[in-house]
């Protein structure tokens, strides 16, 4: 009998999947009561549930982890070992899919390209979805009427789908993120580079190293206009050699965004959409929550909500994006053992001020080349902020950190973060 490890939203939409299709399944969850399991219980009210540790997955059919439980952990390690196979739900959505999809992954940005790229979809006429790591689980998304998919993959997902077959494969950047899951670096971007498996075309960053065989696309902000590459030149957004969209045009703010439309621009073509809908698609789209997303500007000052930022990576494209105005910076929360060394390096010489909080917040003093300003939570950090920022200024949450210290996520943190903005309190 097949396992479903992990009982979370991945878990639900596995059950989903194998119930609707009369296929039989027990679950492993440390907990009883995980945010799936209700749901489950309803699909098979005498579905098993045992604690990991009890759940004999040895003797499973195959084990379906959520992405959320580390292939690492000695139950499923015991198992492997004994020749269970593994997979998860991104590896089965790509075993089924009918039509093409475009996977995509990376750091930092994947939900934006991957929304906007659906996007541009619809706007060329496709049935087209998008999902995945981001929005609705992959397995939910499978129709026969569907002509496109747009497939965010995180690296947790990309572990079990180490062959993926895209149509097109997109790595939109690697910085070091996740590494209290991770033994090094070398190890996640390994695992990010699982997205290239049996691809046709690929689209990454220009300059980073990887040999692959296939199609290859570049993107960069450089002014390229060589076949199958995107770039920027005078405001103009070029494809192919050819300006498509220019970057006063986009509702997206910040550079790290205009490489997202760049990136979009170069996926897109290889996946055959066309110029006019793709530019149309990319001049509408506002962005997504709590990406540099704008809260609001008072007494010249503007606040801006780039919550989703949880590592240092992000932190780091936001502030090089907008490194054409003083920024506030609020950094702080979780630090999931990152190292900062390199977002301190971008700080040496910007117009930057700091304002650190949360749980992590002297190991983010400590590595940063100035002094900062630290505090004990989010709220009296945008304070501090807010009382020394000027006309002019920006203030901008990007905190590189995962946000569990003090909120139950991105998102309730940035929206904590807009309310406390537009009460002009910070509390």
């Amino acid at each position: 009998m097949d396992v479903i490890v992990g009982a979370g939203k991945t878990g639900a939409s596995c059950a989903r999947y194998l119930a609707a299709r009369g296929v039989p399944f027990r679950v492993a969850d440390d907990n009883p009561d995980a945010p799936g399991m209700a749901e489950i219980r309803s699909l098979v009210p005498d579905v098993e549930c045992a604690p990991v540790a009890q759940a004999e997955l040895s003797n499973g059919n195959r084990l379906i982890v959520s992405p959320g439980v580390p292939l690492a952990r000695e139950e499923i390690a015991e198992a492997i070992r004994a020749g269970v196979p593994v997979t998860g739900d991104v590896a089965i959505f790509c075993d089924e899919a009918k039509a093409p999809f475009i996977g995509v992954t990376g750091s930092n940005g994947k939900s934006t390209v991957t929304t906007l790229l659906g996007r541009m979809a619809e706007a060329d006429g496709k049935r087209a979805v998008a999902g995945g790591n981001l929005g609705t689980p992959c397995l939910d998304l499978l129709a026969d009427a569907i002509q496109l998919y747009v497939i965010e993959m995180s690296s947790f997902q990309l572990e079990t789908a180490v062959c993926p077959g895209a149509d097109v494969a997109v790595l939109l950047n690697v910085s070091p993120d996740h590494m209290d899951r991770y033994p090094d670096f070398a190890a996640y971007r390994a695992a990010k580079l699982n997205i290239f498996g049996g691809c046709r075309a690929a689209v990454i960053a220009r300059g980073f190293d990887v040999d692959l065989d296939a199609e290859l696309w570049t993107f960069g902000d450089d002014p390229a206009r060589g076949l199958r590459e995107t770039g920027l030149a005078d405001g103009s957004l070029l494809l192919e050699g050819e300006p498509v969209i220019e970057e006063a045009e986009l509702r997206v703010a910040g550079r790290h965004n205009v490489l997202n439309v760049l990136a979009c621009l170069a996926a897109g073509r290889s996946a055959g959409l066309g110029v006019a809908a793709m530019c149309e698609a990319a001049r509408s789209f506002p962005g997504l929550p709590h990406r540099t997303e704008w809260v609001a500007e008072i007494d010249g000052v503007t606040y801006l909500n780039d919550s989703k930022a949880t590592n240092p990576g992000a932190t780091m494209a936001a502030v090089q994006g907008f490194a054409d105005r003083p920024l506030k910076l609020l950094l702080g929360g979780q630090s999931k053992g990152a190292d900062f060394t390199a977002l301190a390096t971008a700080l040496l010489g910007a117009n930057v001020e700091a304002f650190v909080f949360g749980e992590d917040a002297d190991v983010i003093r400590r590595a940063l080349p100035a002094a900062v300003t630290v505090s004990s939570t989010m709220r009296e950090a945008l304070g501090q902020a807010r009382a020394r920022a000027r006309a002019g200024d920006t203030v901008l949450l990007s905190p590189a950190c995962a946000s569990f210290d003090e909120f139950s996520g991105y998102a309730e943190r940035g929206d904590a973060f807009a309310e406390a903005v537009r009460e002009g309190s910070d509390v």
